[in-house]
């Protein structure tokens, strides 16, 4: 695993309906998944979102906020060394 795929910044979207605005995104091939009520994507460049929130807006869904998921150093450490005993 790289430390750069791991700094990675993902991006929270809070839409009206997460699972079906999910599944929209999957069916465009854009890699997303609903969790907590909310629509997670794995690429947060500034294109990738737009493109996601247009998508979203055209097919009906109310999109109330978007914002980059803000991972801790400890979050990062224990992603890199699961599995690892140390």
């Amino acid at each position: 695993m790289k430390i750069r795929d791991t700094l990675s910044k993902s991006v929270v979207l809070r839409v009206s309906d997460s699972i079906e605005a999910s599944q929209a995104l999957l069916v465009r091939g854009m890699h997303a998944e609903s969790r907590d009520g909310r629509v997670y994507l794995d690429e947060g460049s500034d294109e990738h979102v737009a493109k996601a929130i247009q998508m979203l807006v055209q097919d009906g869904y109310a999109v109330y906020r978007a914002e980059e998921e803000k991972r801790s150093l400890e979050d990062i450490f224990l992603e890199m060394t699961k599995g690892n005993a140390l």
